[in-house]
């Protein structure tokens, strides 16, 4: 955002950028304006009252599990 001179901004992020962006979120909030996580858990929400949702992550869990991931997208590489 400093190089692009831009002073506050919505930030639209996605799977690991959403963690990205809500640490940029709570670090500097007179940056962001607004914020879209898509298939991302905020860091600061109840574990309890997320543990219900935490089956939409499984592709999360999936890739980042090492070497699964990219067994399964590419056999043979890993």
């Amino acid at each position: 955002m400093d190089a692009l001179d831009l002073r506050r901004a919505r930030l639209i992020a996605h799977d690991w950028g959403g963690h990205a962006a809500f640490l940029a979120a709570l670090q500097a909030p007179e940056r962001v304006s607004h914020l879209l996580a898509v298939k991302r858990r905020a860091p600061v929400a109840a574990p309890a009252a997320t543990a219900p949702q935490l089956w939409r992550f499984w592709p999360t869990a999936f890739s980042s599990t090492h070497g699964l991931g990219g067994w399964c997208l590419a056999p043979g590489l890993v």
